[in-house]
């Protein structure tokens, strides 16, 4: 779960690495991380809907929410 939607910074499940290459990479969940995360602090979405983005396949969220890459 990223930082910008609830996520601990010292939660095993937060701490892998990502790939900084290839079509999903680890700067477009960034991309991601940041559009959700100031969509909920401006109330479009709930924290329980912004969190759901994440949960399962994260890349249906960034076509749902930013577009296809």
């Amino acid at each position: 779960m990223p930082l910008s939607v609830g996520g601990a910074p010292d939660d095993p499940r937060n701490l892998w690495p990502e790939p900084r290459s290839g079509h999903w990479s680890a700067a477009r969940k960034d991309q991601l991380e940041s559009t959700i995360g100031k969509m909920v602090c401006e109330g479009r979405l709930s924290l329980t809907q912004g969190q759901a983005v994440f949960l399962g396949d994260w890349t249906r969220g960034y076509v749902r929410f930013i577009g296809t890459p």
